[in-house]
């Protein structure tokens, strides 16, 4: 679990990757969960974000994060059955101003790039040379 304190509150981001029957056309879904952990004991759902892979796609984790966090952060705008801006279907959200949006998205980064640190790239123009 992803730990930031923010605007007084101890909030935790957690993901779950899960692969089972979900659909003939998605077998892959990812779960990004906010939680407000200011009571450990008692800890509190605030938003929830799910990403679904295609089985034409190939899963990827980071992806399937990214995409997740982004519907649990989102700022929804509902006009049918689905958000306008990302797609979801859940109807409650956190209400967040960009700031805190921001600060969140920076602090998952630094907790991702810690954890699976990017391999160098190396230029391959360099290799021709």
């Amino acid at each position: 679990m992803i730990r930031i304190e923010l605007n007084g509150h101890k909030l935790g981001i957690n993901f779950a990757h899960h692969k089972k029957d979900l659909h003939p056309r998605f077998q892959r879904l990812t779960v990004c969960t906010i939680f407000n952990l200011d009571d450990p004991d008692k800890p509190v759902v605030l938003a929830t974000g799910r990403a679904a892979c295609s089985t034409l796609d190939q899963f990827r984790r980071d992806v399937g994060r990214k995409l997740a966090l982004k519907r649990a952060l989102c700022q929804h705008d509902f006009h049918a059955s689905s958000c306008s801006k990302c797609g979801s279907h859940e109807q409650h959200f956190l209400e967040l101003s960009h700031e805190a949006r921001t600060q969140l998205w920076l602090v998952y980064f630094d907790a991702i790039a810690s954890k699976y640190p990017e391999e160098p790239v190396e230029d391959a123009a360099e290799e021709e040379e």
